[in-house]
């Protein structure tokens, strides 16, 4: 069980969360990131894969290279303080330069604002108690979604693989297997001792609220 577990726990990484939101997005609606031509849609991608994943992978290892980070999972609560601030400030520089421009979606803006929400609210609880990134993660997650659904009326899209399967898929069925993956998230951080329940539910919540103040703020 301890395989799969951690399968998940990289699969549902929260800084992979990003990126799945646009994928979904795209599958809504394919023209819904009027970026123009080739050229700006490379830079796009280009620059929200380095932000997201490439930078944050790329620091993590450097600090743990240096001694501040003891291993890739993080479990001391003080190891976490330097990868927030670096994964908030270009969460944060991505708002900036991706809140003026016509060509992305304000629905993609908002999940990123309300990522930088979560991020350095969880960074100020990190301070004091120990909270769960991955349920941060799928908390913001399942309510940008839940805010596509029935605030945005984003209702189903098509998704097809290799031109020899397509489907219709309906909004709210993601957001049920989106709940159901958070609870198994959740487990297989107690599974694998990475957190307590409280520190699971404190996560979830901020998440949530994070993206719900993110989408007052837009809207």
């Amino acid at each position: 069980m301890r395989i799969p577990a951690q399968i998940l726990s990289v699969l549902l990484h929260p800084i992979l969360i990003i990126l799945y939101v646009w994928m979904i997005l795209m599958a809504i609606d394919p023209f819904l990131f009027k970026l123009g031509d080739k050229n700006a849609k490379i830079i796009f991608l280009t620059y929200t894969f380095v932000s997201t994943l490439v930078i944050p992978v790329l620091s993590i290892f450097i600090m743990k290279m240096l001694g501040f980070v003891k291993s890739f999972e993080m479990k001391d609560s003080k190891e976490r303080i330097g990868p927030l601030i670096v994964i908030g400030t270009l969460y944060l520089w991505m708002f900036i330069n991706y809140k003026n421009d016509p060509g992305i979606p304000p629905v993609f803006v908002t999940f990123i604002l309300g990522s930088v929400f979560s991020i350095f609210i969880a960074f100020f609880i990190n301070n004091f108690s120990k909270i769960s990134l991955h349920m941060v993660g799928m908390g913001g997650f399942f309510t940008a979604l839940l805010l596509m659904k029935f605030l945005i009326n984003y209702d189903s899209f098509f998704i097809s693989v290799f031109n020899w399967f397509s489907a219709q898929v309906s909004l709210s069925f993601v957001l049920i297997v989106i709940a159901l993956l958070s609870g198994l998230v959740g487990s297989a951080r107690l599974y694998l001792k990475a957190h307590e329940t409280k520190d699971l539910i404190t996560g979830f919540i901020v998440g949530v609220a994070a993206q719900i103040i993110a989408y007052i703020i837009i809207y």
